[in-house]
């Protein structure tokens, strides 16, 4: 499995967590608040942590450094696994010792991302259901 509910659903808090807080960080320097904008900035801005299981990890960066590409279509995809392929490799730089899956475990547990790698089409329907319908437990 590509992605596991657990992983998903902590993405998903993460994400709804962090708009809440750029919602508070907004009203209370009373900017002008367009929902679309201000999940565009939570997407580009968030550092969320990468939410990808480690053994489909692994398989993913294997087949990259064997095939020299990424086997993801969607691009925003794409650049989570070159952005991770990044961390990976200047660890295994660093620690000449480290094996691709030290330097990628070392990496899923502590390095956060750039920025969350969905579409703002999907985290809006993320953040519509968390807030809406109650979903995620009341997240964050």
């Amino acid at each position: 499995m590509k992605r596991d509910l657990k992983l998903r659903e902590e993405r998903d808090r993460e994400l709804v967590r962090i708009y809440k807080e750029q919602l508070v960080f907004h009203f209370q320097h009373d900017e002008k608040l367009l929902r679309a904008n201000v999940i565009k900035d939570v997407i580009k801005n968030g550092k969320p942590r990468y939410h990808v299981c480690f053994e489909y990890a692994l398989r993913v960066l294997s087949l990259i450094k064997r095939n020299g590409d990424v086997p993801a279509r969607m691009s925003i995809r794409r650049m989570m696994w070159y952005e991770i392929l990044g961390h990976v490799d200047g660890l295994m730089q660093h620690h000449e010792n480290y094996s691709l899956s030290d330097a990628l475990a070392i990496v899923l547990r502590e390095r956060r991302a750039s920025q969350f790698f969905i579409t703002t089409k999907y985290a809006n329907k993320i953040i519509y259901e968390a807030l809406h319908y109650n979903r995620l437990n009341r997240c964050a």
